[in-house]
């Protein structure tokens, strides 16, 4: 089996100082976990609570998911794949302050 890229996009809003040492773009941060994981993970958001878009891209750019969502700092978010292939996937939060990415793992 070959393995796919994916890509996960969230663009986040907001502004908390207790970003630790995550990294930090626009006052806002984010983290997957697990990671690798099977399809379904979940992220913790550092921010204020705004309204984003997940998106989950392949490693062919293919968006493979997506979802609109309120966020809130402290309160994770979970994502489920739906059977992925195993691979490499991107994870972006936009919101109207910020644009963030992480990749992640897929095993099978």
């Amino acid at each position: 089996m070959g393995m796919i890229l994916f890509c996960l996009t969230f663009m986040i809003c907001g502004n908390d100082p207790g970003y630790k040492m995550l990294q930090r773009t626009s006052d806002v941060a984010f983290e997957v976990f697990p990671n690798p994981n099977n399809g379904v993970f979940s992220f913790n958001y550092y921010g204020e609570p705004c309204l984003a878009v997940i998106e989950v891209y392949n490693s062919m750019g293919g968006l493979v998911y997506t979802e609109k969502t309120k966020l809130e700092t402290g309160q994770p978010k979970s994502v489920n794949l739906n059977d992925p292939v195993a691979g490499t996937y991107s994870v972006t939060i936009t919101t109207g302050k910020a644009r963030i990415t992480r990749r992640f793992v897929v095993n099978q």
